[in-house]
């Protein structure tokens, strides 16, 4: 999964890709980023917001979320989880672990010089791999997996 979070000596630390919304909300508790992590105070408020953000602790599964349901900007993100990113208009785009394209295709560039976008379309489909209580929590279609498939015969 493409964030990690763990409670170490009364702080929680949250480490994943770059998110100016995450980023803010982190600060709002008191967040500092050291060491590659956030830290924060490990309290009611911020654990709220941590579950918000990505769910509360629970197995992981794929889902699949149609780009019509998402904003277009340098990051697209659904909650907490960043599911693309382009640095700069001619950039190729970028997807952290756990994130893949299962329909659609990126264009070459997206947005102008001073502000890039990712350039979502809504025939998009991407497969996010994140905590089942976030996915159910926002209704997102959980992605079929292999067992869940009629077995293959071979002739």
């Amino acid at each position: 999964m493409q964030t990690q979070i763990t409670v170490q000596d009364g702080k929680i630390l949250v480490s994943g890709p770059y998110s100016e919304t995450n980023n803010a909300r982190y600060r709002a508790h008191g967040g500092k980023f050291a060491g590659g992590n956030w830290v924060l105070p490990d309290n009611d408020a911020t654990r709220a917001t941590i579950a918000e953000l990505f769910g509360t602790k629970s197995e992981e599964v794929e889902v699949l979320i149609s780009a019509s349901a998402l904003s277009d900007g340098q990051i697209v993100q659904i909650g907490g989880y960043v599911l693309a990113q382009r640095r700069g208009r001619d950039y190729r785009v970028q997807m952290p672990d756990g994130v893949a394209l299962d329909a659609g295709n990126f264009r070459e560039s997206g947005g102008s010089v001073k502000n890039p976008r990712v350039g979502i379309d809504d025939d998009m489909v991407f497969r996010l791999r994140c905590r089942k209580s976030f996915a159910e929590a926002h209704g997102l279609t959980i992605a079929p997996t292999a067992a869940d498939s009629p077995p293959s015969i071979e002739i």
